[in-house]
């Protein structure tokens, strides 16, 4: 998916004729990883302290909102009280909003389930196919289609348990499907009508729906042909577990 992203990348800066910086010797890049060395520890400080259980991911955010509040306020000084009470109250804004998103997603992600759509649509297709190439498609559409709708966790906690036996029965590595399922979902909370990423993103940068849906359009394209390489490529998935001798 980086690749990808990278070669688009690459072709918008030819077509627009992006700048290009000169290639840094190796006295600039050892003062830039010296001057950057404290923020490059936040995801080292995320991923340790998941993957140690000292906290969980979501109290790795509070961990990391702390974290960098001290390199503004006391290591760089670039926050005093004054600007530290600013970004108090702009981020309580927009957090406001983005929490009556979710709360939204959440019930629309609850008549959902008590209307048992996702289990309705799993069971037809069980019930119906009987080739892993057409399963795992018409899996991806519905998963893109529930990613847009229902907010991720519950996504994952209502279909995991139906979608599951039947891709063992098909011969799909557990840890293939873990992250076909987590890949689609992330394209959906990008997609509109309602992915909760997408409104996100379009309330913290008050950028315009339709603009940044349009803005958009190329990568969902590169997503999705990273979608399709890791839904027909297994090897691409399971060969690093298969390396850590994780059963795949």
């Amino acid at each position: 998916m980086a690749l990808l992203m990278m070669v688009l990348v690459s072709l918008f800066a030819l077509k627009y004729r992006y700048p290009r910086d000169k290639i840094s010797n190796f006295r600039e890049l050892l003062s830039a990883l010296k001057e950057g060395f404290l923020p490059i520890l936040t995801p080292v400080i995320i991923l340790l302290g998941i993957y140690t259980g000292i906290f969980t991911p979501t109290e790795s955010a509070a961990i990391v909102v702390v974290y960098s509040a001290f390199l503004g306020v006391v290591v760089y000084r670039e926050l005093n009280l004054k600007k530290l009470a600013q970004v108090f109250r702009e981020s309580a804004t927009d957090v406001a909003g983005l929490c009556i998103l979710v709360a939204c997603a959440t019930l629309f992600g609850t008549v959902l389930v008590k209307a048992k759509i996702p289990q309705m649509l799993i069971s037809f297709v069980s019930s119906t196919i009987d080739s892993k190439i057409i399963f795992l498609l018409v899996m991806n559409l519905i998963l893109l289609v529930v990613g847009m709708f229902m907010e991720t966790v519950s996504a994952i906690t209502i279909l995991v348990p139906i979608i599951l036996p039947v891709a063992l029965s098909f011969g799909i590595s557990p840890v293939h499907l873990g992250v076909i399922i987590v890949l689609n979902l992330m394209i959906g909370v990008i997609s509109p009508p309602f992915g909760v990423v997408l409104f996100a993103v379009n309330k913290v940068g008050n950028i315009p729906l339709g603009r940044l849906v349009k803005a958009l359009a190329p990568w969902y394209v590169v997503l999705l042909v990273a979608l399709f390489l890791v839904t027909y490529i297994p090897w691409l998935t399971t060969w690093l577990p298969s390396l850590m001798q994780l059963g795949v």
